[in-house]
């Protein structure tokens, strides 16, 4: 079989790039496969049960940090209207 991956992308210049790669007779030579943390990717490599998958770390990283930034910003945002509210409290 040929297993056919493709990739849509802009440049910043919005020029559009498609990527396509194939892939033929692989499946006994795949030790390891690299991939990001989405659900989909999770799920498609069980259902492969092909090598050994190894999270992309920057990928993990980058889903930490941005959990994390998240809680900063609705803290941030909670802090901003406490100061608004004791502001107008003392405007009266």
């Amino acid at each position: 079989y040929i297993s056919l991956t493709l990739d849509t992308w802009s440049s910043p210049i919005h020029l559009p790039y498609l990527g396509i790669t194939a892939h033929w007779e692989i499946e006994s030579k795949i030790s390891t496969i690299v991939t990001d943390n989405s659900s989909n990717i999770k799920k498609a490599y069980n259902e492969l049960e092909i090598g050994k998958r190894i999270p992309y770390f920057a990928h993990t990283l980058q889903l930490s940090i941005k959990k994390e930034l998240d809680k900063i910003e609705l803290l941030a945002d909670k802090c901003k209207h406490l100061i608004t509210f004791l502001s107008d409290d003392k405007k009266k």
